[in-house]
């Protein structure tokens, strides 16, 4: 193992952070592998990392990195950092066993500093800005959208996020075009993470927005962004294990941007929650995923709409069947 600790001596430490660099394919492994054990974790366990943070050369905290390569980070807890570095350890052998782990402690006053390194402003689509609190720019006509992701998932930078945005921004000028009333379509963001998609929403038109998260961290993050935008009264934020905990109505609109395995641990909830003429946006499944992904999410219930591609991940608009 190999790093450096960035807390000055005698300060508390606040996370421990844990790299690894691989060939962009594993490192794609590697994080949805840690984003099932985040999911698969028994709540109150100290080595559940706190965060994943994936990066290539294609993203804000990539800029180090070569073409082809990635780089995973796992923000953890310093109590469950022994047992949380073997999983970690084991989890790297089965893709690249020559693979180091770089390890580095954040004090407390470093947290927001380590984390604000990584994100700058950045386009995405059309018209959407997303501009983090300190890297503030006249955005021309752009809607600018500012992120403070604190501690949850969602900046714009990873290609998941950006082909979430974009498939949102894509329906949501075809709804316009076929002539609907935006301020009338209601959208549920699951996995609502720093509050991006769903604050995105807001901006580019949708009326009744509401984002759930399992967890309590992103919510607070969340709400955050709400105040940044102006948004607090225009979006509800819940803290749920699933989409089925939430008061039973459906959506025009469901959006989800989660590794493939938990989408389809979540199918029925996403379609419990869809309206008879709704549009579910997916993100998050890597293209090797597809083959299996694809009938397994479809069933007889939904047809696919748009299929978008981002560097190794896939995207994907689907409907409900009219026949």
């Amino acid at each position: 193992m190999s790093g450096a600790s960035t807390a000055s001596p005698g300060a508390r430490t606040a996370a421990i952070a844990l790299a690894v660099e691989l060939d962009a394919d594993d490192a794609d492994s590697l994080a949805a592998a840690a984003g099932d054990w985040m999911c698969d974790a028994m709540e109150g366990d100290p080595s559940t990392p706190l965060g994943i943070q994936q990066d290539d050369a294609t993203t804000m905290g990539g800029r180090d990195l070569s073409p082809g390569r990635g780089r995973v980070t796992l923000y953890l807890a310093p109590a469950g950092e022994e047992e949380a570095t073997s999983r970690l350890r084991a989890l790297v052998d089965t893709l690249s066993p020559l693979a180091a782990i770089a390890r580095a402690e954040i004090a407390d006053e470093d947290w927001n500093a380590t984390w604000k390194a990584h994100f700058r402003a950045i386009d995405l689509g059309r018209r959407l800005r997303i501009e983090p609190p300190w890297d503030r720019h006249a955005a021309g006509e752009r809607l600018v959208l500012v992120i403070d992701p604190g501690m949850a998932f969602g900046t714009g930078s990873h290609e998941t996020t950006r082909m979430a945005t974009e498939l949102l921004e894509l329906h949501a000028d075809l709804l316009l075009e076929a002539g609907a009333d935006l301020g009338r379509v209601s959208l549920l963001d699951v996995g609502t993470g720093s509050g991006l998609l769903a604050i995105a929403a807001a901006a580019l038109g949708f009326g009744h927005v509401d984002g759930v998260d399992n967890d309590a961290v992103a919510i607070a993050s969340a709400r955050d962004n709400l105040r940044h935008n102006q948004m607090a009264d225009r979006i509800a934020l819940s803290v749920a294990e699933r989409p089925q905990e939430l008061e039973a109505r459906t959506y025009g609109v469901v959006v989800a941007n989660i590794i493939s395995s938990v989408l389809l641990a979540l199918r029925q909830d996403l379609l419990d929650r869809l309206a008879d003429d709704g549009l579910l946006l997916l993100s998050g499944v890597l293209g090797r995923e597809r083959e299996a992904f694809l009938p397994a999410m479809l069933g007889q219930e939904l047809e696919l709409v748009t299929e978008r591609d981002l560097g190794e991940w896939k995207g994907f608009a689907m409907r409900r069947r009219q026949d």
